[in-house]
């Protein structure tokens, strides 16, 4: 990856952005942030670094180990969309909110009622679905509520569920 952004950058890329995991690796094992260090103490452009960054900790850990110059957050953000506030105010010195089980069911809901507002019904079910997993891992209990949710044939029947664990 080094031989490549040594040439992308010669021929005028102004940016790259390195994910430390490769195509055949998919979404299993651990990011080698090695390779995105690799990267930035070879280039002059700025280097973005992705992988594994699910946490306020691993955002200040990839910045701080590789040098990069940004960190890109992908699946890290999946039922954890406020983890770039806490990010910026972990950055400025400010207390990161801790979010209580009560506060994600909360954006549950207000995700649902976004998805229903923009998507037919179908589609709003089951990216609610999607999401509300994200959403609900490693609380107490959560794989029976998840279960619950999954086997409920319409929005408002997620939105019912959600209200139940409020």
């Amino acid at each position: 990856s080094t031989k490549a952004g040594i040439m992308l950058e010669k021929i005028g890329i102004k940016a790259i952005t390195l994910h430390g995991r490769t195509s055949k690796q998919s979404y299993s094992g651990y990011s080698n942030w090695e390779l995105i260090k690799e990267l930035k103490e070879n280039i002059t452009i700025p280097v973005i670094g992705n992988g594994d960054v699910d946490t306020v900790d691993k955002y200040h850990k990839i910045k701080n180990y590789t040098k990069c110059d940004g960190v890109m957050i992908g699946r890290g953000a999946l039922g954890n969309p406020w983890i770039f506030k806490q990010i910026r105010d972990s950055i400025n010195n400010n207390p990161i909110k801790e979010l209580s089980i009560d506060d994600i069911l909360h954006q549950c809901i207000k995700h649902l009622n976004l998805l229903v507002e923009d998507k037919s019904e179908k589609v709003a079910l089951n990216l609610s679905k999607k999401h509300i997993n994200y959403y609900l891992k490693g609380f107490k209990d959560s794989s029976k509520y998840r279960k619950k949710i999954m086997r409920c044939e319409n929005v408002i029947e997620v939105e019912t569920e959600l209200k139940k664990m409020i």
